[in-house]
């Protein structure tokens, strides 16, 4: 089982990674977990962790039953 988190982007140039862990306090291994997992999405697309993001873009968390137990 997985859940969803999606945030709406209000500010143009931070960069995945920023959100990430400034906005939503993820470790770096938690972003780890995310990434090797292909659980970041913006705008409904795999992203990278570098990607610029712009307002208005919708960056989806999808955490699996594994990220969570070891959150």
């Amino acid at each position: 089982m997985s859940r969803q988190k999606d945030i709406l982007i209000e500010e143009n140039g931070r960069s995945v990674k920023e959100v990430l862990s400034q906005d939503c306090g993820l470790s770096r291994r938690q972003i780890s977990r995310l990434k090797s997992s292909g659980g970041l999405l913006v705008n409904g697309k795999p992203t990278v962790l570098t990607y610029a993001l712009s307002s208005g873009d919708r960056l989806s968390i999808i955490f699996t039953d594994r990220d969570e137990a070891k959150a």
